[in-house]
């Protein structure tokens, strides 16, 4: 089996050891779902079911149900005694009540953001979808729509909450409808902090666990490198890991762990076996295997040597110039790319996939671009450093050969000019070799952070670390790309039919011009530094996007049916670097 490179994805993996062998990736705090998908990391129904102050209600997209009722906290509050009287009789309510009643919310007054102040009666005129346009469109948005600090009023009601059930009125003390009318809760303290009101793991509540055997069937999809849903089998003794009879993705928690004979693929709902059910688990747990780049794992995993390199003091900064013009010159390639492809295409399949491609290719473009301003931030560092009187001068040519390896098999990915091209396959496999692990990109830093790591610079050492991991995700996005567009038989179906610009032409030239343009704004961004050169960095974002951006600027040249082409700057602060 090819060795999997393991990059440390937190600090104290990267400190007590640089390869951190088995961490995945996703330790990393970047990489942590929150991240990735904001949202995810809690339920944030679970900061609106407490929007108002000493009750708490469970959110339905069709009700809200109260849940509980703190009398307690009513009372500390300094509110009346009649009105604390009123949340000791829902919470003893609450206690007797019958499963197939509760209290729900029917009347809802308050100012609501975009709205303004409204009383929605969400008995008589259940909101709906359809009248967004004059109140909020169900009772989720309602409450998460009410300006913090306004005055909210709220009706609570006995409703039956299944109509068949044959149980009578309940006798309770709040039998009839009750109003509140107090402050929309806040959630968080004065120190920004989250308010008191929040319980331990309340915000998580709803969620499924991926520490348990809740993953079972949630279908969730973001819990993947730790829960995987399909996987391909542990091989055999003596089996090769591109054997096509052990290939196939299987279930992960299939029933049956036995490689006497390879398990069945998973269909297209990633199922076919029967899988380890919720109490099974509880005593096979340990039989579900490690998993490493997709293949399950059952042997020893080998870390692979590597003998530090640091540079000489004097090659160092070649280096890194060289590194910043390689992150400039993919960037380009992926962006010439990225407006190569037809995401008006008419089959609905080919057009979800081309805007996917788009986007996924759009986001690792920009994360080039990241990484540009992190080298040139380690330049700026090390001139700093070195006490020179002379001014900083940042790296922005594009480099003139991007960097070459060696692939696990053996084969040779030879260094190339940078080169504008639509996204064939045979570029989208280019684009895969430039960011797979210990290869062309990524190789390009391996000096970089022995350098640093051997003269102990643990910041420049973690941002180096960074990058690198960046790349690893960046891989693995490539490949995702590949897959979706490989099903397609005829690339034509989502590509654009493209020719190279004419030198000029008013489309091309106007590119020309936003994309020096933007690189002058960081020119000076980053010779001043982060503070005072802030805004200029600024500028230069807002440049990209926009009307008279570079955004709409390739937009235009394909339009026009033109490749998006970037030209060579004639300013000699962006002249091309030749590898080191």
């Amino acid at each position: 089996m090819t060795s999997v490179k393991l990059l440390p994805r937190n600090m104290t993996a990267a400190r007590v050891e640089r390869r951190a062998v088995g961490n995945p990736v996703t330790t990393r705090l970047e990489a942590g779902v929150g991240n990735c998908f904001p949202g995810l990391e809690f339920d944030i129904r679970n900061l609106d079911r407490r929007f108002y102050p000493h009750l708490s209600f469970d959110i339905l997209r069709t009700s809200l149900i109260l849940a509980a009722s703190d009398p307690d906290a009513a009372k500390n509050a300094g509110l009346a005694a009649a009105e604390v009287q009123k949340y000791q009789d829902l919470r003893d309510d609450l206690i007797s009540l019958p499963g197939s009643w509760a209290f729900t919310i029917t009347g809802l007054s308050g100012d609501f953001l975009g709205y303004g102040p409204l009383t929605l009666d969400l008995v008589a005129s259940p909101l709906q979808p359809a009248d967004s346009a004059t109140r909020p469109s169900d009772d989720w948005a309602a409450i998460r729509l009410l300006r913090p600090g306004t005055t909210v009023t709220i009706t609570l009601s006995l409703t039956r909450t299944v109509s068949t059930d044959p149980t009578p009125t309940p006798t309770i003390k709040s039998s009839v409808p009750l109003t509140f009318s107090g402050p929309r809760a806040a959630y968080l303290d004065a120190d920004g902090a989250l308010a008191a009101m929040f319980e331990a793991g309340e915000l998580t509540q709803s969620l499924c666990s991926p520490w348990t055997h809740d993953f079972r069937d949630c279908n969730c999809g973001y819990w993947a490198s730790n829960h995987p849903d399909i996987v391909q089998p542990a091989l055999p003794e003596g089996v090769a890991a591109d054997d096509p009879g052990w290939s196939p993705w299987v279930q992960w928690q299939r029933f049956n762990r036995d490689t006497a004979t390879p398990p069945s693929a998973a269909d297209a709902s990633g199922g076919s076996l029967r899988e380890i059910d919720y109490f099974e688990i509880n005593d096979r747990w340990q039989s579900l295997d490690i998993v490493l780049d997709g293949r399950e794992v059952r042997g020893a995993y080998a870390a692979s040597a590597h003998t530090p390199a640091p540079l000489p003091a004097a090659e160092l900064e070649r280096h890194l110039r060289y590194a910043a013009g390689v992150e400039l010159g993919v960037m380009l390639e992926y962006l010439s790319a990225v407006f190569s492809l037809n995401t008006l295409a008419t089959d609905a399949v080919t057009r979800a996939d081309a805007l996917a491609a788009q986007a996924e290719l759009l986001r690792v473009a920009i994360g080039e671009m990241k990484h540009l301003r992190e080298v040139n931030g380690i330049l700026r560092t090390l001139h700093i450093q070195s006490g020179s009187g002379a001014a900083f001068v940042p790296a922005l040519g594009a480099a003139t050969l991007l960097p070459g390896g060696t692939r696990g098999d053996g084969s040779a990915v030879p260094q190339r000019p940078i080169r504008f091209r639509r996204l064939e396959k045979s570029v989208m496999q280019e684009f895969v070799d430039i960011e797979a692990p210990s290869l062309t990109v990524d190789g390009v830093y391996t000096r970089i952070l022995d350098t640093f790591v051997a003269s102990g610079q643990e910041e420049l050492s973690a941002v180096v670390g960074s990058i690198r991991a960046d790349g690893a995700e960046h891989y693995q996005t490539f490949r995702l790309i590949q897959e979706w567009l490989d099903r397609h038989a005829d690339q034509a179906d989502y590509l654009l039919t493209l020719s190279d610009p004419p030198a000029t032409n008013a489309q091309h030239l106007a590119l020309q011009t936003r994309y020096v343009n933007v690189l002058t704004l960081l020119a000076s961004g980053y010779a001043n530094g982060p503070v005072t050169g802030g805004a200029d960095i600024r500028s230069a974002r807002a440049a990209m996007l926009g009307a008279t951006g570079v955004r709409q600027a390739c937009e235009d040249v394909a339009a026009a049916g033109f490749l998006v082409k970037f030209d060579t700057p004639s300013d000699p602060r962006f002249t091309p670097v030749a590898p080191p």
